[in-house]
Protein backbone atom coordinates (compact mmCIF):
# COMPACT_ATOMS: atom_id res chain seq x y z
CA UNK A 1 0.00 0.00 0.00
CA UNK A 2 2.74 2.64 0.89
CA UNK A 3 4.80 1.88 -2.61
CA UNK A 4 1.12 2.28 -4.15
CA UNK A 5 0.64 5.75 -2.75
CA UNK A 6 4.19 6.87 -3.23
CA UNK A 7 4.19 5.85 -7.19
CA UNK A 8 0.92 7.98 -6.59
CA UNK A 9 2.42 10.80 -5.18
CA UNK A 10 5.70 10.61 -7.68
CA UNK A 11 3.38 10.30 -10.35
CA UNK A 12 1.22 13.72 -9.51
CA UNK A 13 4.21 15.53 -8.72
CA UNK A 14 5.71 14.90 -12.22
CA UNK A 15 2.34 15.60 -14.09
CA UNK A 16 2.12 18.64 -12.13
CA UNK A 17 5.66 19.46 -13.10
CA UNK A 18 5.33 18.80 -16.50
CA UNK A 19 2.45 21.18 -16.82
CA UNK A 20 4.11 23.92 -15.52
CA UNK A 21 7.06 23.56 -18.08
CA UNK A 22 4.65 23.16 -20.53
CA UNK A 23 2.54 26.35 -19.46
CA UNK A 24 5.88 28.43 -19.22
CA UNK A 25 6.76 27.15 -22.77
CA UNK A 26 3.49 28.46 -23.70
CA UNK A 27 3.49 31.84 -22.63
CA UNK A 28 6.95 32.21 -23.98
CA UNK A 29 5.74 30.61 -27.53
CA UNK A 30 3.03 33.24 -27.12
CA UNK A 31 5.55 36.26 -26.93
CA UNK A 32 7.78 35.26 -29.58
CA UNK A 33 5.16 35.28 -31.82
CA UNK A 34 4.80 39.32 -30.91
CA UNK A 35 7.87 40.02 -32.93
CA UNK A 36 6.49 38.27 -36.50
CA UNK A 37 6.54 40.95 -38.06
CA UNK A 38 7.52 43.73 -35.80
CA UNK A 39 11.12 45.38 -34.93
CA UNK A 40 10.86 46.46 -30.85
CA UNK A 41 13.64 47.22 -28.15
CA UNK A 42 13.81 44.82 -25.09
CA UNK A 43 12.41 47.81 -23.45
CA UNK A 44 9.33 47.76 -25.96
CA UNK A 45 8.91 44.21 -25.61
CA UNK A 46 8.68 44.52 -22.04
CA UNK A 47 6.05 47.47 -21.87
CA UNK A 48 3.79 45.26 -24.71
CA UNK A 49 4.07 41.63 -22.31
CA UNK A 50 3.18 43.81 -18.90
CA UNK A 51 0.82 46.00 -20.56
CA UNK A 52 -0.87 45.25 -23.35
CA UNK A 53 -0.13 41.54 -24.54
CA UNK A 54 -2.53 39.84 -22.01
CA UNK A 55 -5.57 41.35 -23.57
CA UNK A 56 -4.23 41.54 -27.07
CA UNK A 57 -3.79 38.30 -27.93
CA UNK A 58 -5.15 35.22 -29.77
CA UNK A 59 -5.55 33.26 -26.13
CA UNK A 60 -6.78 36.27 -24.65
CA UNK A 61 -10.70 35.90 -22.92
CA UNK A 62 -10.95 39.42 -23.36
CA UNK A 63 -12.56 39.27 -26.97
CA UNK A 64 -13.33 42.82 -27.00
CA UNK A 65 -9.56 43.52 -26.31
CA UNK A 66 -8.31 40.54 -29.34
CA UNK A 67 -10.54 42.02 -31.61
CA UNK A 68 -9.39 45.41 -31.76
CA UNK A 69 -5.83 44.39 -31.48
CA UNK A 70 -4.14 40.84 -31.71
CA UNK A 71 -0.51 41.18 -31.45
CA UNK A 72 -0.47 37.70 -32.69
CA UNK A 73 -2.28 38.85 -36.04
CA UNK A 74 0.58 40.92 -37.08
CA UNK A 75 3.16 39.74 -39.76
CA UNK A 76 0.09 37.10 -40.30
CA UNK A 77 -3.42 37.74 -40.40
CA UNK A 78 -3.12 41.67 -40.63
CA UNK A 79 -2.06 42.97 -44.09
CA UNK A 80 0.93 46.09 -43.80
CA UNK A 81 -1.70 48.27 -44.41
CA UNK A 82 -3.67 47.01 -41.31
CA UNK A 83 -0.55 46.68 -39.57
CA UNK A 84 0.05 50.18 -40.02
CA UNK A 85 -3.49 51.42 -38.86
CA UNK A 86 -3.09 49.58 -36.09
CA UNK A 87 0.36 50.51 -34.69
CA UNK A 88 -0.61 54.24 -35.50
CA UNK A 89 -3.69 53.32 -33.36
CA UNK A 90 -1.82 52.39 -30.77
CA UNK A 91 0.90 55.45 -30.63
CA UNK A 92 -2.62 57.37 -30.44
CA UNK A 93 -4.06 55.76 -27.70
CA UNK A 94 -1.06 55.33 -25.50
CA UNK A 95 -0.13 59.12 -25.62
CA UNK A 96 -3.16 60.29 -24.64
CA UNK A 97 -3.42 57.42 -21.92
CA UNK A 98 -6.86 55.81 -23.34
CA UNK A 99 -4.52 52.15 -22.88
CA UNK A 100 -4.26 50.59 -20.40
CA UNK A 101 -8.04 51.51 -19.52
CA UNK A 102 -8.60 53.20 -16.46
CA UNK A 103 -11.21 50.42 -15.14
CA UNK A 104 -8.84 47.44 -16.17
CA UNK A 105 -5.99 49.91 -14.22
CA UNK A 106 -8.33 50.11 -11.12
CA UNK A 107 -7.60 45.91 -10.89
CA UNK A 108 -3.72 46.30 -12.37
CA UNK A 109 -2.56 49.49 -11.10
CA UNK A 110 1.16 47.66 -11.48
CA UNK A 111 0.00 47.22 -15.85
CA UNK A 112 0.49 51.44 -16.07
CA UNK A 113 2.32 52.89 -18.30
CA UNK A 114 4.29 56.02 -17.10
CA UNK A 115 5.36 58.46 -19.49
CA UNK A 116 8.72 57.43 -20.55
CA UNK A 117 6.87 54.65 -21.12
CA UNK A 118 4.32 56.07 -22.65
CA UNK A 119 6.35 57.81 -25.04
CA UNK A 120 8.90 54.81 -26.12
CA UNK A 121 5.63 52.74 -27.28
CA UNK A 122 3.97 55.61 -29.38
CA UNK A 123 7.54 56.68 -30.99
CA UNK A 124 8.02 52.93 -31.60
CA UNK A 125 4.72 52.39 -32.46
CA UNK A 126 4.69 55.24 -35.03
CA UNK A 127 8.18 54.30 -36.50
CA UNK A 128 7.50 50.94 -36.80
CA UNK A 129 3.75 52.06 -38.61
CA UNK A 130 6.11 54.44 -41.24
CA UNK A 131 8.30 51.41 -41.45
CA UNK A 132 5.34 49.07 -43.20
CA UNK A 133 3.95 52.29 -45.17
CA UNK A 134 7.37 53.13 -46.90
CA UNK A 135 7.19 49.29 -48.01
CA UNK A 136 4.04 49.88 -49.65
Amino acid sequence: MRKITLILVASVFSLGLFSFNWMSHQKESNEEKLLEGLEMSEDVQTIINNSCFGCHHTDSKNDKGKKKLNFDSFGGDYSSIKSASKLKKIAEVVIDGDMPPKKFLEHYPEKALNEDQKILLSEWASAESAKLLEQK
